[in-house]
């Protein structure tokens, strides 16, 4: 097979602490409450950590608008790879030698991100090419997300039979859809309905409710606000005569309780985003709740939003989003909805982690859908002499401490780092670690060694 990845050759230097750049994005947690502030200012003192300010994003890379720089000299990581493009290593093909195909992030989520989703390498070349100003690059945007707190999001559509359920129980989301919402009904479309069938009347259904006019989308979600916020005092007040020693009459099914989940998401939706027709989606879209440790991928052409949590995120570089809903930015609509891959289920996307060795467990997402990246975790004990972990790669990698301090060797270097820091591995690079009287979390990550494989240390079919 031949491999996706282009070789360099030359001498690397070695590894490097890197300063990173927080994003100040509107949804994030403020101040400490923030992870993503909290590992900022525990790796720079000089950082001010505002109660007031929202610390979204760590972004770890050489993206241009947040790029990391070489802490001892301030030079740009992106130009130091450019003058060391050895230190580089493999990268997927197509990806220039001198530059990480990837970057990392820390996600501090308090209010929902927009409903997007992004496009396939060849859509994306077409909407830079028709519209530069709003799809700036040419590139896919493959991501993973890795929970480190519980973490909330939602994730394509859900199965034909959730969605006619609540098209029953929802008459506003009946109202909304008209026509379309009869149609899905009908008997003809089930859950074991080929697939065609069941995308043209995903398709047909997400068309009418994103071109429903506002005013009577606006009517349609404050009537349902006021009859939900109505049914959560019901459920405060029966909860409370419980705790009083009432006995309930009734018993609440893993379905019920999964429907509760779902109205207090939109009426918290609706607090953030009120009238936004977003509000509506986790009726129509997977809603996951992840424990710390848990990841999904999301590739190409699939509908999704990040509602709330702390998480490590990796993604190939690109700014290519398609939006549609719970965002005051530009939402486009009709590539929304000729883009997607319209399928139903429950969903595909959860990873689950290999362990490589004694300390690190590997997510890696597949190899069809992403070259760019695959994530490491690395758990050490504390009180822990010296381990070799994560193992040497074949290409450059980032490397954060997430949680505790830990002191990392490679050859005569040796660096202290605690919580926040962030250590770029030049290829071929045995580390060292060891740690004091905590636990040290640490996340890694590189390209996706899949193809490559006598470059790759794991050998993971």
């Amino acid at each position: 097979m031949q491999s996706v990845f282009n070789i360099t050759n030359k001498t690397h230097g070695p590894i490097e602490g890197l300063t990173c750049v927080v994003q100040n994005y509107a949804w994030g947690k403020c101040g400490a409450q923030s992870l993503a502030g909290r590992l900022k200012k525990q790796s720079d003192s000089a950082f001010d950590l505002d109660d007031n300010t929202p610390f979204a994003e760590y972004w770890i890379g050489t993206h241009p608008n947040g790029p990391a720089r070489m802490s001892k000299s301030g030079e740009k990581l992106s130009d130091y790879l450019k003058t060391c493009n050895d230190a580089v290593g493999v990268v997927p093909s197509g990806y220039p030698p001198d530059d990480l195909p990837f970057m990392m992030k820390v996600l501090s989520i308090k209010t929902a991100l927009s409903i997007q989703s992004h496009p396939d390498k060849v859509l994306a070349q077409m909407l830079h090419k028709t519209y530069p100003d709003i799809y700036k690059d040419p590139n896919h945007k493959p991501e993973m997300a890795v929970a480190l707190t519980q973490f909330e999001a939602m994730c394509g559509f859900r199965l034909i039979s959730e969605i006619k359920t609540n098209i029953l129980q929802f008459p506003e989301l009946r109202a909304v859809l008209g026509y379309a919402a009869e149609q899905f009904l009908d008997d003809t479309v089930t859950d074991e309905s080929d697939e065609d069938i069941k995308r043209e009347a995903l398709r047909y259904m997400l068309r009418s409710f994103m071109e429903c006019a506002d005013d009577f989308m606006n009517i349609q979600i404050l009537a349902m606000i006021s009859r939900l916020s109505s049914l959560q005092s019901e459920m405060q007040i029966e909860t409370e005569s419980c705790a009083n020693g009432h006995i309930r009459t009734s018993s609440t099914s893993t379905a019920n309780h999964d429907n509760e989940y779902v109205q207090q998401l939109i009426l918290r939706l609706h607090y953030d985003y009120p009238k936004d027709r977003g509000v509506m989606c986790p009726l129509l879209l997977n809603c996951l709740r992840l424990n710390a440790g848990e990841a999904f991928f999301m590739g190409p052409n699939e509908p999704h939003s990040y509602i709330s949590g702390d998480i490590v995120e990796c993604m190939a570089l690109s700014d290519n989003t398609v939006r549609a809903g719970l965002t005051p930015k530009f939402k486009d609509v009709d590539t929304l909805c000729s883009m997607l891959h319209y399928r139903s289920g429950k969903p595909s996307s959860l990873l689950t982690p290999v362990y490589i060795d004694k300390y690190t467990q590997l997510y890696r997402p597949p190899i069809s859908e992403c070259a760019e990246f695959e994530v490491e975790r690395c758990i050490i004990p504390a009180n822990t002499e010296t381990v070799n972990s994560p193992p040497s790669m074949a290409c450059g990698s980032l490397l954060l401490v997430c949680n505790g301090s830990a002191r990392i060797a490679s050859g005569d270097v040796v660096m202290l780092l605690p919580e926040g820091s962030v250590v770029f591995v030049p290829p071929h690079t045995v580390l060292s670690i060891s740690t004091n009287d905590e636990d040290v979390m640490l996340f890694r990550s590189h390209a996706n060694m899949t193809w490559f494989n006598d470059k790759d240390p794991f050998q993971i079919k």
